[in-house]
C-alpha cells in the first residue's frame, strides 16, 4: 500500500513540474469502411469527428495523452437489392496515446484505442425513388478496439 501511495505521489510531481501539460479540442474527417465477408458493395464514408485531450508531460520528449472523441464512420452502398444507402455508424473512442517528440515542431503518437458504439443506423433508398428511411443497427454492430492508431503531427 506504501508503494502505491509513494508511486502515486511521484507521478503527480512530475506530472506537475513539467510545463508541457496542455487541454486542447480536436476534429478532423475520417474515411471509414466495413471490411469482411460479403462486403464487397462497400465503399468508404467520409465524415467527421471532434473531441478534446489533454497532453501529460512525463519528460521533456515524451508525453501521455489521452482523448475523447465523438467519431463518425460507417460505409456507404450501392445497388444492393435494388438499394443505395449507408450505415452510419458513431462511436465514442477513448484512444490512449504515448507521444514522443522528435523535434520541438514533430512528435509521433501511437497507442491503444476503445471505441463504444453510440448509434447505428442503416439510411437507405430504393433504387429509382420511391421507399426510402432508416433502420436501427445497432445490434448487430460490435464496438471498436483498435491496438494501435498511429498519428504523426
Amino acid at each position: 500500500m506504501k508503494n502505491y501511495v509513494l508511486i502515486s505521489m511521484l507521478a503527480v510531481l512530475i506530472l506537475s513540474s513539467c510545463a508541457c501539460n496542455r487541454f486542447g479540442l480536436k476534429t478532423g474527417m475520417n474515411v471509414a469502411s466495413i471490411t469482411g465477408d460479403d462486403t464487397d458493395n462497400l465503399d468508404s464514408r467520409v465524415a467527421f469527428f471532434f473531441g478534446g485531450f489533454a497532453e501529460l508531460c512525463v519528460t521533456d520528449q515524451f508525453s501521455f495523452q489521452p482523448e475523447l472523441l465523438y467519431s463518425m464512420q460507417g460505409a456507404k452502398y450501392s445497388e444492393s437489392e435494388g438499394y443505395d444507402g449507408k450505415f452510419k455508424l458513431d462511436y465514442l473512442n477513448v484512444p490512449l496515446m504515448g507521444k514522443y517528440y522528435v523535434t520541438e515542431a514533430l512528435s509521433i503518437e501511437a497507442g491503444p484505442q476503445i471505441g463504444f458504439l453510440v448509434s447505428a443506423k442503416d439510411e437507405y433508398d430504393l433504387i429509382g425513388g420511391g421507399e426510402s428511411g432508416e433502420e436501427d443497427i445497432k445490434d448487430f454492430m460490435p464496438s471498436l478496439f483498435s491496438v494501435i492508431n498511429p498519428e504523426v503531427f
